[in-house]
């Protein structure tokens, strides 16, 4: 039965059939081939069993049913005999046919087997190409990473510069902002300066005004003298008649005592002549003595007089002097103080104006930098997120390939050291960026070193315009006094237009007059118009009446007839009549109309005489203020014009002395500013360059990270192909396992493409390795660039030690002259003492030649006034000496820390000992420098001698004044020579002044 079962079933093993259980089902299912002839043989064995009934199989219900019924099991044996015969038929019939199907279905189950084997193959093959691919992805990600990585290091580092900048800028706005406070500190005490100054201006000029006062008392007390000395001429005169009237008397008593015979009248008249000639030589003498009393008291009253108006002339004019330099001054000080202002306010908008320009390039620096950081993480999330999704489908993918992760593992450990080498690079970098930063800050202090020393050389600029600035306030006198020249010729001229003004209106006067006169005419006219009308009114007035007289007799003729032609020739009349009356009503309005005008005519004419009359006072009265105000202006213009042409000739001189010392100091300028601008061309050529070369980087930069952004879009591009390529190869290759072959064929190509994009990616490489290749020579010229700077600053820095030690020489030289000039002002003291004594000896003879004692007491009172006038004077000039010493002082102490920033390194040099090598090599250049100096003897500044001058003129007022009050040497102050000034010895030869030189 098992044999006869396993023959009818043993058939079944030929079908070409998979079942679950088979080891094909570890790969997708293959769809059945072509079995050849095997299936219509076996069909067509198996139709005649088919079509014979007997042999048709039963099914098991009828087989249950027929079990049921009686015989059934006999049935049931038939059936099975008859299933196993035919089975047994089948397999005998369907053997041969079976065995040579079953050759050919294992055929091609081998050849299915080996073609299933290749494509394992190629499966496999093409799952280590993945796998190479994605370890390319992950490597071109890891460097996506790291570009991206070292864009945002170079953005913070571009961050914190920027920060850095920012500081700097702020801290620069700080100092520049305490220079202000400093700055406009100084300049409120310069304008409380000022303030005092005109404090002191006003004093002075009411002192001087005080003085003239004074001065006047005084011409008046010699005008008193004057007519004292009149009145004693007078009396003199009249003595003198006396005298001589005596003497006629004594000649007439003579000739009388000659007529005389008697003897006692003889005695009597020779007593009596004697007692007249003893009385007559008695007031001989006393004449004598009075006239030569008189001609002493004349002669000294005149020297005296003379002294007094010299003294008082010299202290107005010096004092006029020193108020008008002490304008001058303010003046000055007030233009410099002024133009400082105005550059401080022009600094300020421009530095305000760079601030708000870099604080909008720091914002959009800011901007840009938060967009790139922003873009950096945007797109290293995006990056993330492939990767994520990359490394998810490779584990979907790849489950069965453990080899692969393990690679991947060895590929990340490998990614982290070459990371960790990165980050130590990257620490070397930022040492290297600190010592940078450091060089910087070196570099940037070297230029604040500069600016501190560009800003002393401004300073000497401006000291340089305010002398120009002065020169120009001469010039501007010199000009003023022209103009006064100017403004005599237009009051000049103003006289004669007020004189053709003056004709003008008295011609305007007599056309009114005529108008006058015309209008009285009118009205004369018009009075004579309204008689004659007046007239004619009573003309018609009597018509009237006559008219009515001859009606009343018409009617009284004609009352008795009836006619028609009566009443209407009454009619006419009547209306004649009234007529006539409306006309001389009209009349009547019209002249009353006529009376109002003309009395309002009159009162015009009235109240026009008397405004002319009125006018014609004023303008006498104009003419005559006039007159006199020209007469006035004439005088002053006169006395101005004079006064001017002695401060022209004056300005002349003292023009020429600031001509030459001008020229002196332009030339000294013009040397100054070639050497300044030297160095500022210098710096800007190396910033120019230094510019160029951060601009040439910064677009090398660009340009790089446009090709790396390039690069990077082509490779996520690539990427992004080359992974949905992928997916659909492993959806196809899920889906449809028949289509392998093709799905071959697609691979071979991408593999070809791959290979094309490898090619592409080793030219890039190639091309990238060229490009190093060129940046390295680049790299060696900014190395040589960064060398030549170095070469450059060293050259700077040797200039600027060269300058110091010019200072330096300067400095000693500046000193010596200190000292030569301390030398002298010792030699003039002790001129200065031998000249108080002789003036002291001067003194004592003039004190011993007064003896009268009326002179004596006048001369005390005057004395005594000129004493208090003399000691307010010096007060007031004490206190502008020590007003303009401490100025001095206090410009001198402006001046030094100016020079401090020069003056520090060559301090140090100074102390050298007498041996030491550079002690001696600056003495011998001190040496050269001084004697070429003196050759060259270069003249002073103005300002210099501008305090000079004022400096002498108080030291002669000074002089005057002790003259005056009688003053002890040694009790003023210190001398001039004590100050400490900087000008040469040449040039104080001039400086003292003695007694002797001012009589001179």
């Amino acid at each position: 039965m098992s044999c006869s079962m396993w023959a009818s079933y043993s058939h079944l093993d030929a079908v070409p059939r998979l079942y679950p259980c088979s080891p094909a089902m570890s790969r997708s299912v293959i769809q059945p081939l072509s079995a050849g002839a095997n299936a219509p043989e076996a069909l067509s064995l198996l139709e005649p069993v088919e079509r014979d009934p007997i042999q048709r199989p039963a099914s098991p219900l009828k087989m249950h049913r027929a079990l049921r019924e009686p015989g059934g099991e006999g049935l049931l044996w038939r059936q099975c005999y008859g299933l196993v015969s035919r089975s047994v038929s089948y397999f005998l019939s369907t053997s041969v046919p079976l065995s040579a199907c079953a050759a050919r279905l294992k055929e091609q189950l081998s050849a299915l087997q080996q073609e299933s084997d290749e494509e394992q193959r190629a499966s496999r093959r093409e799952a280590c190409l993945d796998r190479d691919e994605s370890r390319e992805e992950v490597q071109r990600l890891g460097e996506a990473l790291e570009v991206a990585t070292a864009s945002k290091m170079d953005v913070a580092l571009a961050a914190e510069e920027l920060k850095m900048v920012k500081v700097q800028m702020s801290e620069k706005l700080l100092q520049l902002k305490d220079q202000m406070s400093q700055e406009s500190a100084r300049s409120f005490q310069n304008e409380k300066s000022h303030s005092a100054l005109l404090q002191r201006v006003e004093e002075m000029e009411r002192v001087v005004e005080k003085e003239r006062r004074q001065a006047q008392t005084v011409q008046a007390d010699c005008h008193a003298l004057r007519s004292d000395g009149q009145a004693t001429r007078q009396g003199l005169e009249e003595e003198k008649d006396r005298g001589h009237r005596l003497q006629e008397q004594c000649e007439q008593l003579k000739g009388q005592a000659e007529c005389t015979t008697s003897p006692a009248a003889a005695g009597e008249q020779q007593v009596f002549n004697k007692q007249l000639e003893s009385q007559c030589s008695e007031l001989s003498s006393a004449l004598r003595s009075l006239s030569v009393e008189k001609s002493k008291l004349q002669t000294e009253h005149q020297a005296s007089i003379k002294a007094e108006r010299s003294r008082v002339a010299k202290q107005l004019h010096e004092q006029d002097l020193l108020l008008e330099e002490a304008r001058r001054n303010i003046q000055a000080e007030l233009k410099g103080a002024l133009s400082a202002k105005v550059k401080l306010q022009m600094e300020l908008e421009t530095l305000k104006v760079d601030h708000a320009q870099l604080l909008q390039s720091s914002t959009v620096a800011q901007e840009t930098v938060v967009t790139q950081r922003e873009l950096l993480e945007r797109t290293i999330e995006r990056l993330r997120g492939d990767l994520d999704s990359a490394v998810k489908e490779g584990e979907v993918v790849r489950t069965d390939r453990d080899s692969a992760k393990t690679e991947m593992c060895i590929v990340v450990t490998k990614l982290e050291c070459e990371r960790s080498a990165l980050e130590t690079q990257l620490a070397k970098v930022k040492l290297e960026a600190g010592t940078l930063s450091s060089t910087l800050q070196k570099q940037e202090e070297e230029n604040r070193r500069l600016m501190g020393k560009l800003v002393a050389m401004e300073h000497q600029q401006t000291r340089v315009d305010q002398l120009q600035e002065e020169l120009q306030a001469l010039r501007d006198t010199h000009v003023e006094s022209v103009q006064q020249h100017k403004l005599s010729s237009v009051l000049e001229d103003k006289y004669t237009q007020v004189s053709s003004e003056m004709s003008t209106l008295k011609t305007t006067c007599h056309k009114l007059e005529a108008q006058l006169r015309q209008a009285q005419a009118a009205v004369q006219v018009k009075e004579g118009e309204v008689t004659s009308v007046v007239a004619a009114r009573d003309e018609a007035l009597r018509d009237s009446r006559t008219l009515r007289g001859q009606l009343d007799k018409l009617q009284e003729q004609h009352g008795d007839k009836g006619g028609g032609s009566v009443a209407q020739t009454l009619e006419n009349v009547l209306a004649s009549h009234s007529h006539l009356q409306h006309n001389t009503e009209t009349v009547q309005k019209e002249l009353g109309g006529q009376e109002q005008e003309l009395a309002s005519l009159r009162r015009d004419r009235v109240r026009e005489r008397l405004k002319l009359q009125a006018e014609v006072e004023k303008l006498q009265d104009i003419m005559a203020t006039t007159h006199s105000k020209i007469n006035k202006m004439l005088e002053t213009l006169h006395k101005a014009l004079v006064v001017a042409r002695l401060d022209n000739k004056k300005l002349a001189q003292s023009l020429e002395q600031a001509v030459l010392a001008n020229s002196t100091l332009q030339a000294k300028l013009d040397r100054a500013r070639d050497q300044h601008q030297n160095t500022i061309t210098q710096r800007e050529v190396e910033l120019a360059e230094a510019r160029a070369e951060i601009g040439r980087w910064s677009e090398h930069l660009e340009s790089m990270k446009l090709q790396m952004r390039k690069e990077r879009d082509s490779v996520k591009r690539l990427s992004q192909r080359e992974i949905s390529e992928m997916r659909k190869a492993l959806e196809d290759s899920s889906s449809r396992s028949a289509d392998l072959s093709r799905a071959n064929l697609e691979l071979r190509e991408k593999m070809s493409e791959l290979e094309k994009v490898v090619s592409n990616q080793k030219a890039r490489l190639r091309d990238q390795k060229t490009q190093l290749k060129q940046l390295a020579p680049n790299n060696a010229d900014m190395e040589g660039e960064l060398k030549i700077l170095k070469t450059l600053k060293d050259q700077y820095q040797k200039k600027n030690y060269e300058q110091s030690e010019l200072i330096q020489q300067f400095r000693s030289e500046t000193l010596s002259l200190q000292r030569e000039l301390r030398r002298l002002s010792s030699s003039q003291e002790g001129e200065l003492e031998a000249e108080r004594e002789l003036r002291h000896v001067m003194q004592d003879k003039c004190q011993a030649g007064g003896e009268n004692q009326e002179h004596a007491e006048a001369k005390d009172e005057a004395e005594q006034k000129m004493k208090e006038v003399s000691l307010e004077s010096q007060q007031n000039l004490e206190e502008a000496h020590s007003w303009f010493r401490s100025k001095f002082d206090s410009l001198k102490s402006d001046g030094e820390p100016n020079r401090s920033m020069g003056d520090e390194e060559p301090q140090e040099n100074v102390h050298h000992p007498p041996g030491s090598s550079k002690g001696g090599a600056h003495s011998s250049s001190c040496k050269h420098n001084r004697k070429t100096r003196c050759d060259s003897r270069p003249s002073e500044p103005p300002e210099w001698e501008r305090w000079r001058s004022t400096m002498q003129r108080w030291e002669t007022k000074r002089e005057l004044a002790r003259i005056a009050s009688g003053y002890k040497p040694g009790c003023m102050g210190e001398p001039f020579g004590q100050w400490n000034t900087r000008a040469n010895s040449s040039n104080w030869d001039t400086l003292p002044i003695t007694l002797q030189g001012g009589r001179r």
